[in-house]
């Protein structure tokens, strides 16, 4: 089986409970084991497949869908690529209109409606059933918690930058954690470096900072942290289905779609037209609820 899944981090790991469905959905009409492959970008995909969630992660690129509707070898290559297959998944109705030999079922990622989780409408398209409890990924927690003077851990950015929680919070949160004598830890991802990189906005030298990790490498660093804090992004995705206690700050974003899923998460914030409207005072309520 394939599932295709083209987007971010967050998008890729928004498909943990579809992929879950559509093993489970296969191996009720075969009694042969299922092995299910993911094809999206590569490094995210490939954190579905450390957690075996999947089987394989592959990059879209490797499968040429770019040459599918091609009339010469290209597209034949293409073409009898993904006829390996028994089924396939995908965002793509590319995919649909010119792979012939195997069941494509296609979906829209795009939420048609405000006030359903993004999984259960592709569930829907796909006459899946979808467990939203199966959007987790196995992890170390129980020896994480015994490890003493575990951090927080502190995601300021976002792909979106109206979903990003003010600098001076940010800085009004991390001081106050300080203060209370916890360690703290902070994640600087590519689009931060290249857009306001937090390591210039005045934290302390006793920060600790996770610079432009691969998302496999920030993922075991995570399995450690005592909680974490982050806007609506993919690494708030990451830390809660890796049940990190988490709170994520949601403004632009409809937190009933995209809320990420995971056993200890608390959403703050209503919905804006602008940043996340949260006061310091309930994102430390929140924490103190979620690492109970």
């Amino acid at each position: 089986m394939l599932v295709i899944r083209r987007g971010g981090l967050g998008d890729t790991l928004l498909m943990a409970p579809i992929c879950a469905a559509v093993r489970r959905a296969a191996s009720a009409r075969s009694a042969a084991a299922v092995d299910l492959h993911f094809a999206g970008v590569a490094e995210f995909a490939e954190v579905l497949a450390i957690y075996a969630v999947v089987d394989r992660a592959m990059s879209t690129e490797d499968l040429g869908l770019w040459a599918l509707g091609l009339d010469d070898d290209r597209g034949e290559r293409a073409r009898a690529r993904m006829s390996h297959y028994a089924a396939i998944v995908s965002d793509d109705p590319v995919v649909a209109a010119h792979v012939r030999r195997v069941p494509v079922a296609t979906f829209d990622p795009r939420p048609a409606r405000d006030d359903v989780p993004l999984a259960l409408q592709i569930a829907a398209q796909l006459d899946l059933t979808v467990d939203l409890g199966e959007a987790s990924l196995t992890t170390r927690r129980l020896a994480a918690a015994a490890t003493p003077h575990r951090p927080i851990v502190l995601a300021p950015g976002s792909g979106g930058l109206l979903k990003c929680w003010p600098r001076t919070r940010w800085l009004e949160l991390a001081a106050l954690l300080l203060a209370a004598g916890r360690a703290i830890e902070i994640v600087v991802g590519p689009t931060e470096c290249d857009r306001d990189d937090p390591r210039h906005w005045g934290f302390a030298p006793t920060a600790t900072w996770l610079t432009d990790m691969p998302c496999t490498l920030l993922a075991r660093r995570l399995e450690g942290a005592a909680a974490f804090v982050g806007n609506d992004s993919g690494t708030t995705h990451l830390a809660a289905m890796l049940s990190v206690p988490t709170v994520a700050l949601f403004g632009p974003s409809e937190s009933r779609v995209y809320r990420p899923q995971g056993a200890q998460v608390a959403v703050v914030g209503r919905r804006t037209e602008g940043p996340p409207n949260v006061r310091v005072a309930e994102v430390l309520a929140a924490l103190d609820a979620v690492m109970v």
